[in-house]
């Protein structure tokens, strides 16, 4: 449950829809609570089942030299039916050091959309420590329309509580469809 409390003087003294900007800053600090939760590494407890990177998921995870390398393997590991549809999830700073690395010191690279570029989908999520390479529509959360907003207004104090609570579970239907991404550490002495 998270909640923002807001003096009824403000509220009322400004022309700014601050009611609709909050209630959707709580949708994204809800979702941030999600993918933080997806992409947690060494999850434990109730929760560890949620997250992409334990090994009770199933998901096989792909190893190569580089990580534009381990991400092509990864999607030449996956069925024929998925490579069509996969994408990648990567955080933001791994995904413009590969593409560094690609461009070798031309700029053409960047500003490309990356289907262009790489051949594939990338989508950045800053949480996603491991890339993950695969059908992303295989990762349900469950009771997701179970958000649930509610305002409420304290009189005594002048203030207005805006409050959200969400009941999620995440399940990965088809391990099989899905990839985890890991570079080879650098071989010693080289």
């Amino acid at each position: 449950r998270d909640k923002i409390l807001v003096p009824g003087s403000v509220m009322r003294g400004t022309n700014v829809d601050l009611a609709n900007y909050i209630q959707g800053k709580l949708k994204e600090i809800h979702q941030g609570r999600i993918y933080a939760r997806m992409f947690a590494t060494g999850a434990t407890g109730d929760y560890a089942h949620m997250s992409l990177y334990h090994a009770d998921t199933g998901i096989a995870e792909v190893t190569g030299a580089t990580m534009y390398e381990a991400i092509v393997a990864a999607l030449s590991a996956l069925p024929a039916s998925v490579r069509t549809v996969a994408k990648v999830v990567m955080t933001p700073m791994a995904y413009f050091t590969m593409v560094k690395e690609l461009a070798n010191g031309a700029a053409t690279l960047f500003g490309k959309p990356s289907e262009s570029m790489l051949g594939f989908t990338v989508e950045l999520c800053e949480y996603a420590t491991q890339p993950i390479v695969g059908d992303l529509k295989t990762i349900r959360v469950n009771y997701d329309d179970a958000l649930f907003l509610k305002t409420d207004e304290d009189i005594d104090t002048d203030v207005i509580k805006f409050v959200i609570n969400g009941d999620y579970d995440i399940q990965v239907e088809d391990a099989n469809r899905l990839r985890r991404v890991k570079v080879a550490a650098a071989s010693e002495g080289s």
